[in-house]
């Protein structure tokens, strides 16, 4: 019988819900004739999701496999696998999973969090809970404020810059700074 806690472990990861920074994507089968992430780190006996990620910060993905096993890479052309197949205990946090026999849990390190907070005006996702890299939320103001209409997630797990302006707010500081060159030349005749 399982445990509110295993319960609550398996909901989380079946999610895909950012936990300590990184993104779950999924259970994915791998081979060790051509690898699902192409740069193998050296075995961990204190592995987790969270220790692997951190070694692959200058990579897009991270995976744990076989319980001590890390890999990274910024591609991932893999065959989704059911998650039974990756419930081996880590060592480094037995309440954490890492992976199973060529089958390795796979982690995003580009998460960007929830859409920003922004002034006179709000960011919606686009797909659900998806908050990770190139993930795009729509993007709204306040009535007679205008706006860029999507935002996205970018590379370095930050949002674009969103505001919400008056119409003609930019348009009118040109035309006065042009205005007043003009008028001082002008003057100078």
């Amino acid at each position: 019988m399982l445990g509110y806690r295993t319960i609550g472990n398996l909901v989380s990861l079946l999610l895909g819900i950012r936990v300590e920074g990184i993104v779950y994507l999924g259970c994915y089968k791998d081979s060790t004739i051509e690898r699902v992430l192409s740069s193998t780190q050296s075995v961990s006996a204190s592995n987790t999701p969270v220790q692997c990620a951190r070694r692959c910060s200058d990579y897009r993905y991270a995976g744990v496999e076989f319980v001590t096993e890390c890999f990274c890479g910024n591609t991932l052309n893999a065959i989704a696998m059911p998650e039974y197949n990756c419930m081996l205990h880590c060592p480094g946090d037995k309440l954490k999973r890492c992976g199973g026999y060529s089958m390795i849990s796979i982690y995003t390190n580009w998460a960007c969090g929830p859409p920003p907070t922004i002034a006179n005006g709000n960011a919606t996702l686009r797909k659900g809970d998806n908050v990770t890299y190139g993930s795009i939320a729509d993007f709204y103001c306040g009535s007679g404020l205008i706006r860029k209409a999507t935002i996205t997630c970018l590379s370095n797990s930050s949002w674009e810059q969103a505001t919400c302006e008056p119409p003609g707010q930019t348009l009118d500081i040109c035309v006065t700074f042009i205005a007043d060159i003009v008028l001082y030349a002008w003057n100078d005749i």
